[in-house]
């Protein structure tokens, strides 16, 4: 497949989106266009400025407003709800490996071995699981939080606590907030979860209380975007602990 590059063939536009998106992460301004020097090559930036700039315009400046009865306000379950649908897309357009359906999955092990006729549910359940821990949807994503750093992790799983305790993995913290956008892609349930209060919910017949806001989903999104363009092409990326912000050492 022919490579998308109209980005960084359109480098200064894309790079000012970008830099909306993301200089706020970095000790200067500078710092933001010194780690996108570091870029390798152009598959890299065209890469970086896709993900960068669609973040900005879907996530950070996409805020939903209604104009009914004459206002104009951003009503936030509604922006949330869109914008974890985004930001999930932005994440898993990152993952090089292609797409793979359960069928196809198990049409290509029946290369290797003899699994037909499946001979129970029980079987068929096996190679579901198997499924699931190969291509699950979430497993992308789990490794993409997976960037940040100790604290971080735990300060998202502390804020997710299932019947009273904290979600004791990040795989679990991750797979809550996937299910939220799921129920909204797949039945239409709008976010009321992520707000600037704790608000419990009910999910798989459990009490689930989120403390968590978009905004604190936001601030560690980036944190992994760029810790996950750092690591992939080995940009020395370090928090500085005063300011809390990036820099390329």
């Amino acid at each position: 497949m022919k490579l998308d590059s109209r980005y960084v063939q359109n480098e200064a536009v894309y790079l000012r989106y970008s830099e909306d998106a993301l200089a706020h992460c970095f000790v200067s301004s500078s710092e933001f266009q010194l780690f996108y020097s570091r870029l390798p090559n152009e598959m890299a930036k065209n890469e970086f400025l896709r993900v960068a700039s669609f973040y900005l315009f879907l996530v950070r400046e996409g805020d939903w407003v209604s104009s009914l009865n004459e206002e104009r306000k951003v009503i936030d379950y509604l922006t949330n709800s869109y914008k974890l649908v985004g930001l999930f897309s932005l994440i898993e357009s990152l993952s090089d490996g292609e797409h793979q359906n359960f069928h196809s999955y198990v049409c290509s092990l029946s290369k290797k071995s003899s699994i037909f006729p499946i001979e129970s549910k029980g079987a068929l359940e096996l190679l579901f699981k198997q499924y699931n821990y190969a291509h699950g949807a979430t497993n992308f994503c789990v490794a993409f939080f997976g960037r940040l750093p100790p604290p971080k992790q735990t300060e998202l799983m502390q804020r997710i606590r299932v019947q009273r305790k904290p979600v004791s993995t990040l795989k679990r913290a991750v797979q809550v907030l996937y299910g939220l956008r799921s129920r909204f892609v797949h039945e239409g349930g709008l976010l009321g979860q992520l707000s600037d209060r704790p608000v419990a919910s009910v999910m798989n017949k459990k009490i689930v209380l989120f403390d968590l806001s978009f905004s604190k989903i936001a601030d560690l999104f980036e944190q992994a975007l760029l810790l996950h363009f750092a690591g992939k092409h080995s940009i020395p990326l370090q928090q500085v602990a005063k300011e809390q912000a990036f820099a390329v050492r």
